[in-house]
């Protein structure tokens, strides 16, 4: 087979993303899933974990639920799992989902007994007791899920489970938690809204393609570019401020470099740019809203899970 029909990270990324519909996806979820399956027919940067999370995604949404739960549960025997990525949470989310409580109940306590959560982890199942009509048992999860975490040092991923707790008590009719201390305001005076430059997935891969000494600021590749946003922003968070996302260009960053080659770093220059499209509100994104990538998928089921698992 030529390199040009080995199934490659971009073509995950493509599914993911939403561009294929009706059969086109479902003949795009079974080339994902075949090189799952045979290493002769995956490209050098092929994601196991990653392919498999997301072909479940669209089997799930394509009502193949039964499908996708043969699929998990063979993950966790081949031990087809990284960070952010891990078969039994997502195992136990589809269950509870399906009215299989006892078992998901089971699964997780598993994952997290054996040292397989964080915080991702917790918000899936959570999220799943949610939609199911179990708020009570999500909070549960939730604020659990946080405890455990700052036992363990876990101080950042921790709080990033606060805004998940902060949704549901109100849902519920529960008075806000008190707030924690606002840092002090002077730490971000000079700067103003934090702010930093996202390259969409085509921009980065160009970016890559034709200056990659300035691409490797942002990120080895695409999944540790959004990686690094995430971890920005969970970072900002936890200190009470918000990160402002600035969309780049390729196009508009190589016509800079090209009619300005005395520039001793164009990067500096092109953040100032006053044509950069800009979040109209501060990052980051609710659950079910759009990704802040724009991938058109909800942020719950595009960066929020994956976006931290090359850290």
């Amino acid at each position: 087979m030529t390199s040009d029909n080995l199934v490659t990270r971009v073509d995950i990324d493509s599914l993911g993303m939403g561009r294929f519909s009706g059969t086109e996806r479902d003949a795009a979820v079974a080339r994902v899933l075949a090189a799952v399956d045979d290493p002769a027919l995956r490209g050098g940067d092929f994601d196991r974990p990653y392919a498999l999370m997301v072909a479940c995604d669209f089997l799930e949404m394509d009502g193949k639920v039964d499908r996708a739960v043969e699929l998990l549960r063979r993950a966790d025997t081949e031990n087809i799992r990284r960070r952010n990525m891990e078969p039994l949470t997502r195992l136990a989310a589809l269950l509870h989902k399906q009215g299989q409580t006892k078992e998901a109940s089971a699964i997780f306590r598993r994952v997290v007994k054996e040292g397989l959560a964080d915080w991702t982890d917790y918000d899936l199942y959570a999220d799943a007791l949610d939609e199911s009509g179990d708020q009570a048992g999500a909070l549960q999860i939730l604020v659990g899920g946080q405890e455990r975490l700052t036992r363990q040092g876990n101080a950042l991923f921790a709080a990033q489970l606060q805004r998940s707790i902060d949704r549901l008590r109100r849902e519920m009719g529960f008075p806000d938690a008190p707030a924690a201390p606002h840092p002090d305001p002077g730490r971000h005076d000079k700067e103003g809204d934090p702010r930093t430059l996202f390259w969409p997935h085509e921009d980065f891969e160009r970016l890559s393609q034709r200056w990659p000494q300035i691409a490797e600021k942002y990120g080895t590749d695409w999944d540790n570019h959004r990686s690094r946003v995430e971890l920005a922003g969970l970072q900002l968070a936890g200190e009470g401020s918000k990160l402002h996302l600035l969309y780049a260009d390729f196009t508009a960053f190589a016509r800079l470099v090209i009619q300005r080659p005395d520039l001793a770093d164009p990067i500096d220059e092109y953040f100032e740019d006053p044509a950069l499209d800009a979040t109209d509100s501060p990052w980051r994104t609710e659950r079910n809203a759009p990704c802040w990538c724009r991938s058109g998928r909800k942020y719950k089921q595009c960066c929020r899970r994956f976006g931290m698992g090359s850290q």
